[in-house]
């Protein structure tokens, strides 16, 4: 079961990226500060040291 949460988290975590990622390319050409993006970072980042506590 558990081994079955952590594939689903991973991912949910793969479609975020997939998600974000093109926004991010935009904001970066059109708005370079964006304090949006880094909160967002920090965000991904969290539920990556969540999938690896997981494991």
């Amino acid at each position: 079961k558990m081994q079955f949460v952590k594939t689903l988290a991973i991912l949910a975590l793969i479609a975020q990226l997939t998600v974000i990622t093109p926004s991010w390319a935009l904001e970066r050409r059109f708005l370079p500060r964006r304090p949006n993006h880094e909160a967002t970072r920090r965000g991904i980042e969290l539920a990556i040291i969540f999938i690896n506590s997981l494991s």
